[in-house]
């Protein structure tokens, strides 16, 4: 996978001659930029933030819905390349769980 704008000028050259020589099928998506977000990276006994990049997908299932997070410190978001799954948390604004009493 090569990206444009992360690439060297010489490098995006060559991919471009290779993919108009047509030696190989190629695929061109929209770059979308990804979300980087502070990150607690565990090493041993310390934890540090670190900014990742970060991506996020919505799954249906029959019982709800299903989110997936995964995070890189490369702007291309791989779990086999090096990249990892992120918790994703369902939060509530402070008191939306509580239930008041009614006096009678």
């Amino acid at each position: 996978m090569t990206i444009g704008r992360v690439v060297s000028p010489s490098r995006w050259e060559r991919t471009l001659r290779r993919a108009l020589a047509g030696e190989e099928g190629w695929v061109v998506q929209e770059l979308i930029s990804a979300v980087r977000v502070a990150t607690p990276v565990i090493t041993g006994k310390r934890v540090r933030l670190e900014t990742l990049f970060a991506n996020f997908g919505v799954i249906p299932l029959p019982a709800g819905t299903g989110i997936l997070g995964r995070a890189s410190a490369a702007p291309v978001v791989n779990v086999a390349q090096g990249g990892g799954i992120v918790a994703i948390l369902k939060g509530e604004p402070q008191g939306a769980g509580r239930r008041r009493r009614v006096k009678n």
